[in-house]
């Protein structure tokens, strides 16, 4: 489906890729404080950073925050049901081996200034058959309850959607939203994305937002910052 609407200003991300301690410096080259409340215990993968926000590859000592936010009734409202540590587990391996076949997944979202995690968003090849024969890459994210209300969502969104068209070069990213969840549709939105195709996922009814590349103005990428 055609996008006629107008072009929508690509905001300026600081990419930051490689394994380990250059990555890690670089980040707080640009103003991140080490990770703090985020104890690792290897190097991470730093991929985007924002304004306010870092996004990294998640690694197994993720666990315990990723597995307390994806049992909250609340943030998982949307989905089938909340997840169990074991399936928080096996969710958290999933994005591994996203990073290792794709080069992208749903990364860890923290905050710069105080090192907390606060969710997940990221970019993860879906094959939806209303849309394309071959797999199309969305734009995915779920913040932590503490967390809303901030404005993360669509900051760290447009910094993956900025990784998607420049870095990755994929013409078109989508994000699968429910029906019902009205502030997701508002992130996707202020994404420059709108509705071309309904379909079913999981087992239930969502909406296929899409935004294409070659209607979004790219900027320099100087290192500014994503809108809130």
């Amino acid at each position: 489906m055609q996008d006629h609407t107008p072009p929508i200003p690509l905001e300026p991300s600081r990419y930051t890729t490689g394994d380990g301690d250059a990555a890690h410096a670089a980040s707080i080259a640009e103003g991140a404080r080490p990770l703090g409340a985020v104890t690792v215990a290897r190097a991470v993968t730093t991929v985007v950073v924002t304004e306010r926000l870092m996004l990294r590859e998640l690694v197994d000592d993720d666990l315990d925050f990723v597995a307390d936010m994806l049992a909250d009734a609340d943030v998982m409202r949307f989905y089938p049901k909340p997840l169990t540590r074991d399936e928080s587990a096996k969710w958290l391996e999933r994005q591994q081996a996203r990073y290792a076949t794709d080069g992208h997944g749903l990364w860890l979202a923290v905050e710069r200034e105080s090192g907390r995690p606060v969710g997940q968003v990221g970019l993860v090849m879906q094959s939806i058959a209303a849309v394309s024969d071959a797999p199309i890459p969305e734009i995915g994210y779920l913040l932590h309850r503490p967390f809303w209300g901030r404005g993360y969502a669509t900051e760290a969104a447009l910094g993956v959607r900025a990784f998607a068209f420049v870095e990755r070069r994929y013409p078109a990213v989508i994000s699968l939203i429910r029906p019902e969840n009205g502030p997701s549709q508002d992130v996707a939105r202020r994404l420059g994305m709108q509705v071309i195709a309904d379909t079913e996922y999981v087992g239930l009814a969502h909406r296929v937002f899409q935004a294409e590349a070659a209607h979004v103005e790219h900027q320099p990428q100087s290192g500014g910052s994503a809108s809130g």
